[in-house]
């Protein structure tokens, strides 16, 4: 029987109370979304059980890469893109900026799918954090896309919270790093080429 992979989040850890987070965490979610996906990983789990297929769960962190029209480098992106437009020299940003994620890039996110995927694993279900395991402040990431644009502009946390967001995530990747997996692109170089695509993309569209 094949190995079925699942793309699941870290979302379902919500706000963990110790990091790194361990796939043997308490699961909070507290967002819709994570939710949801938690109810995704108990029904493969049944189906893993009862028909005996042995399925992975991937919990992917904050994963990024070129073309990926959402969360922080997006929505950072656009907003340095209206502010260049317009001649404004500050970017409005949620939360302190002291917020934490643990950011993996798309090509990562890939090859840690065929590591687990190439694994012969003992356990019939089970489930990997796919992440860099590395703790990245928020300010340092929007910061240093304001570098990359080049255009003066700087960010103005405003300290308010979006309900369902968490405050940390670092991921404990030991587990994934034993079926093979080795993280391989550098968060600085991995921001440099979004940024040099969203550049292009945002003045083309």
């Amino acid at each position: 029987c094949c190995k079925l992979i699942v793309a699941s989040s870290a979302a379902v850890y919500g706000n963990p109370i110790t990091l790194p987070i361990r796939e043997s965490c308490t699961l909070m979610p507290i967002s819709p979304y994570g939710i949801h996906k938690l109810v995704i990983e108990n029904l493969c789990e049944h189906y893993s059980r009862l028909f005996n297929i042995p399925i992975s769960i991937m919990r992917i962190f904050s994963a990024y890469g070129a073309g990926h029209q959402k969360q922080l480098l997006w929505d950072t992106s656009m907003k340095l893109y209206k502010a260049s437009c317009v001649g404004i020299e500050t970017i409005s940003m949620w939360g302190t900026g002291n917020e934490t994620r643990d950011f993996i890039h798309v090509n990562d996110v890939a090859r840690a799918a065929l590591s687990i995927s190439q694994f012969d694993s003992r356990h019939l279900f089970e489930t990997f954090n796919v992440a860099a395991g590395i703790q990245s402040r928020i300010v340092d990431i929007v910061n240093l896309l304001c570098k990359i644009w080049g255009n003066g502009q700087r960010p103005i946390f405003g300290g308010e919270a979006r309900i369902g967001d968490p405050t940390r995530w670092c991921a404990d990747i030991s587990y994934l790093r034993q079926h093979g997996f080795i993280h391989s692109v550098l968060l600085e170089d991995g921001i440099h080429d979004f940024a040099l695509w969203a550049k292009r993309y945002l003045a083309t569209h």
